[in-house]
């Protein structure tokens, strides 16, 4: 059986076709692969494919111009953008959104440009601005032709919004030992106008019980309000006090007690108000 053309057939003990017969075709000692199961057509050219394992050899990912990838220096920590793009080609599309969230050098957002992938870095030290914002106006304008830029032939295009996340939304009340809404995101013009409008009371623009009405209490917020949100408010209510929450938009499903409603921002208000 070492020359020739033969077939073998089997019954696999595991795998997708466990319990069912195959048959593999044999000449001269080598398998027959068949064509719809090892290449895609591709205009009017067949490309072989070959299945990526968990074993990656060293000589697949070269590192030899690591340290010089996207012209930032990150010792120990930078990722080679061939190993990246891997990683990227196995689980992504163009298109598609990347994500991450320790973004380091900012290699995954530089391949996944390269890639045509949209992408989100996020980053809490400093080099997001010594590394990720140098690197990324690089491959923007074209300058930087490292990495897999060759490869992908890449020669700038796009571009990107830099943001700084703000403070908390819940912050502690040591006090009281309470989790509360942080009082820097209360819009004083809006409250001060929706409390006007339905009748209540200015009592504390930078609490958490922002208007009252005998025992009727007004929370107003531009924030998404959330089951977390009411709870944090309800735990400042006393016993046969009432609360109305005022904010533009609400998650689906709240579970609101007798003592809670949840309204709606007049559009009026929220047109002139809104921060």
């Amino acid at each position: 059986m070492d020359k020739g053309l033969y077939s073998v057939d089997y019954v696999p003990s595991r795998g997708k076709k466990k319990d069912l017969s195959v048959t593999n075709y044999y000449y001269n000692n080598g398998i027959f692969a068949w064509l719809k199961d090892s290449a895609i057509l591709v205009g009017n050219k067949i490309i072989k494919q070959n299945k990526l394992t968990d074993f990656w050899p060293h000589a697949d990912i070269p590192k030899a111009d690591l340290a010089n990838e996207g012209d930032v220096d990150f010792r120990r920590g930078k990722k080679p953008e061939n190993l990246i793009k891997r990683m990227l080609d196995m689980a992504s599309q163009e298109g598609d959104i990347v994500l991450d969230s320790f973004a380091g050098s900012g290699t995954t957002g530089a391949v996944a440009h390269k890639m045509k992938r949209k992408w989100i870095m996020v980053e809490i030290g400093t080099h997001a601005e010594t590394h990720c914002i140098k690197r990324m106006k690089q491959i923007i304008d074209g300058t930087d032709q490292s990495g897999i830029s060759k490869e992908v032939s890449w020669n700038g295009g796009g571009g990107f919004g830099y943001y700084e996340l703000g403070e908390s939304l819940f912050t502690t009340d040591e006090s009281l030992k309470l989790t509360r809404i942080n009082p820097k995101y209360f819009n004083g013009p809006l409250t001060e106008a929706v409390c006007k409008i339905e009748g209540f009371k200015i009592v504390d623009l930078h609490g958490q019980l922002h208007g009252k009405s005998g025992k009727h209490y007004a929370h107003v917020t531009e924030h998404f309000v959330t089951q977390e949100y009411v709870d944090i408010l309800i735990n400042h209510l006393k016993d046969g006090e009432f609360l109305t929450i005022y904010c533009k938009k609400k998650a689906r499903g709240l579970r609101l007690s007798d003592i809670v409603e949840v309204k709606s921002i007049p559009e009026a208000l929220l047109s002139k108000f809104s921060i």
